[in-house]
């Protein structure tokens, strides 16, 4: 008998049955972009090329400073799949913070979005161990900057190739390092694992969210945030993915429930005070806005009012699941969080999260 094939749990293998059974699925980046699992999985290649082109080779750190947008996704997995190690940098941090960061990641190359240029130029004479400079933006022009060699990063996807083979990594390998808020000193770094970031997608974008390929998927989130990681659990299940950037706070608290009307959600994630934000406000959902197909919104950030799960029941609807969880970055994951075949309790979390 010959020795059993080992299957490395990496992140390509978030979405590969999906790119099987459903390549015209979609990822929306708010008004900006609409694109297919099959076009976004093209462009990572590219990326992951393009990063490779200029000799950042396995186990380098490259620094993101981004929005909550279809670029953060495609770095997201194009510099882990290429053998590098994605480091999200807190853009909730200070200016003093985010250095120290950087130094301590000792990131070899600096992906940021243009309105934070005079950050990084600030910044940038501590940085000597940053070898290369990559600005975003939607213009597809470089700004002027004294930074160098600086690229654009809509020209490192047109040098990428789509016939790039991803590295052959282990799925215990280091693909992401987050840190911690700061609020016990300095940011302390966690690092996350491929295998540790698949099996939490399968784990409770299953058992916790209930999520199905038929669903249509938005967790308000940024990628400072280790929510943010709750949106990959809809690429695992072939959902699709919705994103948006911006304050959910404006024009009287709507952004979010335009969003779920416009985009025809079927599972919204907020937070405990956006949702404590909204009742205070006098919205009603329920009747302002289409929300016929939205059934389940998630809550997690602080703990809810007894009157909040109320609140959600007589004014979103009346049989929404209302999802509530609470995880850390420690482990990028949920200590206790929803169970679609539990009740929900008034003041309650369904179950533990962490199994």
């Amino acid at each position: 008998m010959g020795k059993p094939i080992r299957y490395e749990l990496t992140l390509d293998k978030l979405f590969t049955s999906t790119l099987i059974r459903s390549p015209e699925k979609e990822i929306v980046d708010r008004d900006v972009k609409r694109y297919t699992y099959k076009e976004f999985f093209d462009r990572i290649k590219r990326l992951s090329s393009g990063l490779e082109s200029l000799n950042l080779n396995k186990g380098a750190r490259i620094g993101v400073i981004e929005w909550n947008t279809s670029q953060y996704l495609e770095m997201f997995f194009g510099i882990p799949l290429q053998g590098s190690i994605l480091h999200t940098i807190n853009l909730r941090l200070s200016p003093e913070e985010i250095l120290y960061t950087i130094k301590y990641a000792e990131d070899e190359a600096l992906v940021f979005r243009d309105e934070f240029l005079p950050l990084v130029e600030k910044i940038a004479p501590s940085l000597q161990f940053v070898k290369h400079w990559i600005i975003i933006n939607e213009t597809g022009s470089l700004p002027s900057t004294k930074l160098k060699p600086v690229y654009h990063y809509d020209d490192l996807i047109k040098l990428g190739s789509t016939n790039y083979e991803f590295k052959a990594l282990k799925e215990d390998e280091d693909a992401s390092i987050f840190f911690t808020s700061g609020t016990t000193g300095f940011p302390k770094p966690v690092v996350h694992s491929h295998g540790g970031m698949l099996v939490e997608g399968l784990k409770a974008g299953s058992l916790h969210l209930n999520l199905n390929e038929d669903d249509v998927f938005l967790w308000y989130s940024s990628p400072s945030w280790m929510m943010w990681n709750v949106t990959l659990f809809g690429l695992v299940k072939g959902a699709t993915v919705v994103y948006y950037d911006g304050s959910p706070m404006i024009k009287n608290l709507t952004p979010l429930w335009e969003v779920a009307e416009k985009e025809k959600l079927t599972i919204l994630g907020t937070s405990a005070p956006f949702i404590h934000g909204v009742m205070k406000a006098g919205l009603d959902p329920k009747s302002q806005f289409n929300l016929k197909l939205l059934k389940e919104l998630g809550s997690t950030g602080a703990p809810r009012s007894p009157q909040g799960y109320e609140w959600v029941y007589n004014h979103v609807k009346e049989d929404i699941w209302l999802n509530s969880a609470s995880g850390g970055t420690d482990i990028c994951s949920g200590f206790v969080g929803g169970c679609p075949i539990l009740p929900v309790y008034k003041g309650e979390t369904h179950a533990n999260g962490s199994a």
